[in-house]
C-alpha cells in the first residue's frame, strides 16, 4: 500500500559503501525531515514539537531534489514487517515548494 504526505526536507547526502569481502555496492541519498507541513508544533503530553525522520531513496531519485529546505510529497510504502509492526519506507518525492526560515 502507498500513501502520500506533504513535508519538509531538510537535508539530503548522497552515500555509497563498498563491502570489503564480497565487494557489494551499497548506495543511495540519506534524507532527513519533518513529518509535517506546515511546522505546527504538536503537544502530546510530555513529548511537544516535531521529531525529524531519516530514510534513504534510490540514487536515480537525485535529479528530483530541487531546493533544500523545501516542502516535497513523499510517496511511502507500507508493510508489515517479521514482528508484525508497520514499517513506512520512503520510496519517491516531488518537489512542491522552497521553504526559507527566517
Amino acid at each position: 500500500m502507498q500513501l502520500k504526505q506533504k513535508w519538509i526536507l531538510l537535508r539530503t547526502q548522497p552515500y555509497r559503501i563498498v563491502d570489503e569481502k564480497t565487494g557489494q555496492v551499497n548506495e543511495g541519498i540519506s534524507l532527513n525531515f519533518l513529518p509535517t507541513e506546515d511546522l505546527t508544533p504538536i503537544d502530546e503530553g510530555t513529548a511537544r514539537g516535531v521529531k525529524p525522520s531519516k530514510d534513504s531513496i534510490k540514487p536515480e531519485k537525485q535529479s528530483k531534489i530541487q531546493s533544500v529546505p523545501g516542502l516535497y510529497e513523499f510517496t511511502l510504502n507500507m508493510k508489515t514487517n517479521a514482528q508484525g509492526k508497520t514499517e513506512l519506507k520512503v520510496i519517491d518525492l516531488d518537489y512542491v515548494n522552497e521553504i526559507k526560515f527566517a
